[in-house]
């Protein structure tokens, strides 16, 4: 056994040897570390929301409820258009439909050259959020009893409010419009004609975004608070005269609404 050891240690050595002899020369320096440049990571920017060409006006705001639940709120006002081009035509035929014993083309929207505007509402729910809570439905702003008149689609739904009388009744035109869940939803706004040198269109005079107070219930503010209420008004929005003299944010820990104060079918009143 002692006579072994030196044979395979000789084994061993040789392939050391026979490496050290065949590797190339070094030729330079090979430079350290510190001396390698390396480009900086950036940090991807934000991209910035891409409104509808048409949006004269938009409404934002976050809604969280005490079960940690997150909704981003938007409503995006469009400018509006004669019934008789597509976008316009589309937004006629839809409240025709919905409300035909209070409007029809034959007699009012033709004679008097109605235009519709449109508002898109957003209820999106944060990812990772809790569900929202089926008791905190949303008011949409617009909401009072004359004109424009008011026509639903998608997760926005009309909901009448009467008090229940034998006489009560409130047109479908003219009924408020309410989120009940996250969801995306429109309402198409339509009015004559406006005369006179300083009037101004009747959807530009009232007021958008959304309320948790209902017509028939308060709701408690412990169960929601809103927060980033915010406007932007589109060039094309200031060219109509947006915002009026009179217009007013109306946040409070249960509502972001900007617009004129509408006092009719309030729901604070």
């Amino acid at each position: 056994m002692r006579t072994s050891l030196p044979r395979i240690a000789l084994v061993l050595a040789l392939p050391l040897v026979l490496l050290t002899a065949c590797a190339p020369a070094v030729h330079g320096t090979i430079p350290r570390p510190s001396t390698i440049k390396t480009e900086p990571t950036k940090a991807p920017k934000p991209s910035a929301v891409v409104l509808p060409p048409e949006t004269e006006l938009r409404v934002t705001a976050t809604a969280t409820a005490t079960n940690g639940a997150v909704l981003d709120l938007s409503a995006t006002v469009l400018a509006p258009h004669d019934y008789t081009d597509p976008v316009g035509a589309a937004r006629a035929a839809a409240t025709v439909a919905w409300c035909p014993d209070n409007v029809d083309m034959a007699s009012v929207i033709q004679p008097e050259d109605w235009h519709f505007a449109q508002v898109d509402y957003a209820a999106t729910l944060k990812a990772g959020s809790p569900a929202w809570p089926a008791n905190l439905p949303m008011l949409l702003a617009p909401w009072g009893i004359n004109t424009p008149t008011r026509t639903a689609s998608g997760a926005a739904k009309s909901t009448e409010y009467t008090l229940d009388g034998p006489a009560d009744y409130e047109p479908d035109c003219v009924q408020r419009v309410l989120l009940t869940a996250p969801g995306l939803g429109s309402v198409y706004l339509g009015e004559g004609p406006v005369t006179g040198p300083n009037a101004s269109p009747q959807w530009s005079q009232i007021s958008y975004g959304f309320d948790f107070n209902l017509p028939d219930k308060t709701v408690d503010p412990g169960e929601v608070k809103i927060t980033n209420c915010a406007i932007q008004i589109t060039p094309l929005g200031h060219a109509a005269g947006l915002p009026n003299a009179t217009w007013a944010n109306l946040t409070s820990g249960v509502e972001c609404v900007y617009g004129d104060p509408e006092t009719q079918n309030d729901p604070h009143t």
